[in-house]
């Protein structure tokens, strides 16, 4: 499955629990840049661990950047 990351974005739950299933690609402007895919499920709950931590997060990319 091939999605954008404004879509990924918008349901990273769904997408997630998809990709424990099926190959998530993430892609922008044509090109792949994430593949999400989970033979063993360490992966999984590695990347909802991610997306947790960055739900969290109050910074933004000016901040990041200094």
């Amino acid at each position: 499955m091939r999605i954008t990351y404004e879509e990924f974005f918008k349901d990273t739950e769904k997408y997630i629990t998809i990709a424990e299933t099926e190959e998530v690609l993430l892609v922008k402007d044509g090109y792949v840049y994430v593949y999400l895919f989970n033979p063993d499920g360490d992966k999984i709950k590695a990347a909802r661990n991610l997306v947790k931590l960055m739900e969290g997060c109050k910074a933004n990319m000016g901040d990041i950047n200094k």
